[in-house]
C-alpha cells in the first residue's frame, strides 16, 4: 500500500476539495480507496482507521 500526505495548511483549494468531496474543510482526513473510488475517514481514532480499512480489503477480495 502506498500513501501521500498533502499538505493544506496554506492551500485554500484542496480545502474545497476536501468539502466537495466529503463535507468538511478539516484535517486530518485519511482517503482509502483504488481504481478512483474512495472513502475519507475524518472522525479521530484509530479505531475509525481499523474500521474503514477492513472495508475496504473485504469489498476488494
Amino acid at each position: 500500500m502506498s500513501y501521500k500526505t498533502v499538505d493544506v495548511t496554506h492551500n485554500d483549494a484542496f480545502r474545497d476539495i476536501l468539502e466537495a468531496k466529503y463535507g468538511v474543510r478539516y484535517v486530518p482526513v485519511v482517503e482509502i480507496g483504488s481504481n478512483g473510488v474512495f472513502k475519507a475517514v475524518t472522525e479521530i481514532g484509530l479505531e475509525h482507521l481499523k474500521a474503514a480499512l477492513a472495508v475496504d480489503i473485504s469489498s476488494h477480495a
